[in-house]
């Protein structure tokens, strides 16, 4: 069996979108919807391909670009697409690529100036902040992440809000503007709100992560941490970065400050069972304001999605784990749920 990579498209309060493409067979679904109402989500059977065009073989290429790279060559890959998609004329985007984290992916972000500062945070569409340990930060699994807690007194362009320049979440303790944020599983983090300059790149700083610089890069407000518990310690990923339907999170800013014509981004993911530390495991993409529908094999349908803001939520009516499952499963004491 082919190994399913999944891309959930996400326009807040306008459209909602995704597309699921198997990557051995080329099975795909995929959705999208028009402006108005209250935003639209996916829901499409994988089972269903009547109608389906044949990639050509741009396309299967394309399609071959996700597999397994190491960091470096992933990278490349994705900043050649970044490219074509710009030649081609299309809108104003960011396609950068996810790595393979343990259970979740990551991307790498550049924060401060003069010389940015590498950190890698995992992408959750499930939370509204974006937090990663800085250089006060006490037992935070330094040696377990990918690169070092961030140092903001190298950063000329680091500002820590004030007690008066609370944001989103945040509240005067200790002199400065603090928030926290609390997960399902039990992990957690205490941060203090701080603004820098900051962009999502490649995994070095080359001449084209200057060009992304230039183009995407805006004053930005993340956590600085200063503790965390949980499996925020030992993951290999720095931080995370919310990216709900909330104000607060990186592609609402973008398409605030002009540099994306739409309030839109698209997750294209692989999962693999292994990771590596020091060059990453490549495992899919993200576009920021638009989508590569060079990747779609089926046609787009739509669902309502039931809120506008916050949390992405839809009305389910069944959840199907296999072929032939039925609508529920048993539980660890016999339990139907």
């Amino acid at each position: 069996a082919g190994k399913v990579i999944s891309t959930v498209s996400y326009e807040r309060g306008v459209r909602v979108l995704s597309s699921q493409y198997n990557l051995e067979s080329g099975s795909a679904g995929s959705a999208g919807s028009e402006e108005g109402g209250e935003g639209l989500f996916y829901a499409q059977d994988l089972k269903h391909h009547e109608g389906r065009r044949e990639n050509s073989p741009g396309e299967e290429a394309e399609i071959e670009d996700l597999r397994l790279y190491s960091r470096y060559e992933h990278s490349a890959r994705m900043e050649r697409r970044r490219v074509l998609v710009d030649e081609h004329g299309t809108e104003p985007m960011q396609i950068t690529p996810v790595f393979q984290g343990i259970g979740t992916h990551y991307a790498d972000v550049w924060v401060g100036s003069p010389t940015p500062q590498r950190q890698t945070v995992i992408v959750d569409t499930g939370s509204h902040y974006t937090a990663f340990p800085c250089i006060e930060c006490t037992k935070c699994g330094e040696e377990y992440h990918t690169d070092l807690l961030f140092d903001w007194t190298k950063s000329e362009s680091f500002h820590k809000n004030a007690c008066g320049e609370c944001e989103s979440g945040g509240s005067c303790r200790h002199s400065r503007c603090e928030f926290s944020q609390s997960y399902t599983e039990g992990s957690s983090w205490h941060a203090f709100q701080s603004r820098d300059l900051f962009w999502i790149g490649r995994d070095e700083n080359d001449d084209v992560n200057t060009q992304l610089k230039d183009k995407f890069a805006l004053e930005f407000m993340f956590g600085c941490q200063y503790s965390e518990t949980g499996l925020f310690i030992k993951q290999l990923a720095n931080g995370i970065m919310g990216m709900s339907a909330n104000e607060a999170t990186i592609v609402r800013k973008l398409f605030n400050a002009k540099k994306l014509n739409h309030n839109l981004f698209t997750m294209c993911f692989q999962r693999h069972d292994y990771y590596e530390k020091e060059h990453g495991v490549g495992s899919g993409a993200m576009i920021f304001g638009g989508v590569d529908t060079r990747l779609h094999t089926s046609p787009m349908i739509f669902v309502h999605g039931l809120k506008a803001t916050g949390w992405y939520t839809v009305y389910m009516t069944g959840i199907w784990i296999r072929k032939g499952g039925g609508e529920g499963v048993m539980g660890d004491e016999g339990q139907q749920v």
